[in-house]
């Protein structure tokens, strides 16, 4: 009996733990919540001290016992099957969790990326909004400007993208991701020369990137560079055989010779 008691809170310290360690940098900027999956150990073992003292209170009453844990059985299979509603998809797991930590920066970006993946740009550009809004967070404050911007070259709002961009640039200088896009930025405003100097600079902090090969193989397609090109999106199939863009960048290419 004491042991099922014991292992119930044996099994959660290291959650409980997690969670209320380090109240400033866990849960005041990302409002942590114990997940459901990190109950489902220590429950079942509370409901076998659960069952076992119910068992030795009722033992003569067995039938009450019965009817009491049916009731409950049926209580949870209904939570069960509410859940997986909520569960569906990302998009309607996430938009429910927000309701509750609303004020999460981790949970509104889990939100906008998946507004973003069902192409539905306002949503996730108000989300995004929303964590630049909050204080910042580094890593999470990054992400979300880097996805606004992917967002508004999408739309082809390229000042918007690179505003956006620069920004965080500012924050993380060495980050691979943002030069990366402020070349895509660029590339698509028509200014080559700056769009090739950001692949550059993108390649030298990760030079087995096949995109970034094959973006710069792009750029110089479009400056009438057709050797540098073609070494650019061989470059990218020799690291990524796979990589159809390249490949079809560079079958165009060849044709035309």
């Amino acid at each position: 009996m004491l042991f099922l008691l014991m292992f119930t809170f044996i099994m959660l310290f290291p959650v409980i733990w997690r969670v209320n360690a380090f109240p400033f940098a866990t849960r005041s900027l990302y409002n942590a919540y114990i997940a459901e999956r990190f109950l489902y150990v220590p429950l079942m073992s509370f409901s076998l001290f659960a069952t076992v003292s119910a068992s030795r209170a009722l033992r003569n009453k067995i039938n009450y016992l019965f009817a009491g844990w049916l009731l409950i059985l049926v209580a949870f299979i209904n939570i069960t099957m509410a859940s997986n509603k909520t569960w569906r998809d990302d998009l309607t797991l996430f938009k429910k969790i927000v309701k509750i930590a609303h004020d999460s920066p981790y949970m509104r970006l889990y939100l906008g990326n998946a507004h973003y993946k069902n192409g539905q740009f306002s949503e996730a550009i108000e989300e995004y909004k929303k964590i630049l809004n909050m204080p910042p967070l580094d890593k999470i404050t990054m992400t979300a400007q880097n996805n606004l911007a992917a967002i508004y070259i999408d739309q082809g709002r390229l000042e918007d993208a690179i505003h956006e961009l620069k920004g965080a640039l500012k924050q993380r200088p060495n980050e691979v991701r943002i030069i990366h896009g402020l070349g895509n930025a660029y590339l698509r405003m028509g200014l080559i020369d700056t769009a090739i100097g950001y692949y550059l600079t993108a390649l030298k902090l990760d030079p087995s990137n096949s995109s970034f090969h094959n973006n710069l193989g792009v750029a110089y397609t479009k400056k009438g560079l057709r050797n540098a090109a073609i070494r650019e999106f061989q470059a990218a199939l020799n690291i990524n055989p796979d990589h159809a863009q390249s490949r079809l960048n560079l079958e165009a290419l060849r044709e035309k010779e």
